[in-house]
């Protein structure tokens, strides 16, 4: 027997396949921005020899704003650009490079909270500095606000968010968690909610809002451009 010749068709689209004359598998992937009809996808085989398919069907819905949401607890966040002396203004206009603060704060109803789990999503133009690498800039800032901060056993830093952990919390009432991050990438993005939750008790928890971020390009000059 040869082998099989197989023409796949996604409605206008079109892939074409060839099996040995053994048994074996390929696979096609198509993209598709809308409904699809069962009639839209076909297949055809030039061989009489036996043909099964497989289809996997994946979809991403448009993210659609989220509120913000308290199931035991609450927390807000807040971004701010950090100009070159230091000062906090609003994270507007923001450009490839420009450095942001970002503030959670969240509340406690109860005089004891253990296992506290804190995740912070990053926007995708966003990325996540480490505090250890300070600066005369950094060190600058937020100097006069006077904040209840939240101590936490552990910070974990990631590419795509940043997390906190706090084992126990002997006090109620509102406390704020900072840290830096830096804009890496121009566009515009939704950043996805943060939330924190009592690691043993899930259905405790609480969500801030989606809110949407622009950035933009970094413009140099003919100056600051190297030439050879």
């Amino acid at each position: 027997m040869s082998g099989n010749e197989i023409a796949l068709r996604l409605g206008a689209d079109k892939k074409d396949l060839s099996l040995a004359d053994t048994p074996n598998s390929e696979s096609v992937t198509f993209e598709f921005d809308g409904a699809i009809r069962p009639e839209d996808l076909s297949i055809s085989a030039e061989s009489e020899s036996p043909v099964y398919l497989s289809v996997t069907i994946e979809t991403r819905p448009e993210l659609m704003p989220i509120e913000p949401e308290n199931r035991g607890f609450a927390i807000t966040r807040g971004y701010e650009k950090v100009e070159n002396d230091g000062s906090l203004t609003e994270a507007e206009n923001l450009k490839v490079g420009d450095l942001i603060l970002v503030t959670l704060g969240v509340n406690l109803p109860a005089d004891r909270e253990t296992y506290l789990a804190i995740d912070d999503p990053l926007p995708a133009i966003f990325e996540a500095i480490n505090p250890t690498f300070k600066s005369q800039t950094t060190q600058k800032i937020n100097t006069e606000q006077k904040r209840r901060t939240l101590y936490t056993n552990y910070r974990e830093i990631r590419k795509d968010r940043v997390l906190f952990f706090a084992d126990s919390v002997f006090r109620s009432g509102d406390y704020t968690l900072q840290y830096l991050a830096r804009v890496v990438a121009p566009g515009e993005v939704t950043a996805p909610p943060a939330k924190i939750e009592a690691m043993y008790e899930p259905q405790r928890f609480g969500l801030s809002g989606t809110e949407k971020i622009a950035a933009e390009a970094l413009q140099l000059g003919t100056d600051k451009i190297a030439s050879r």
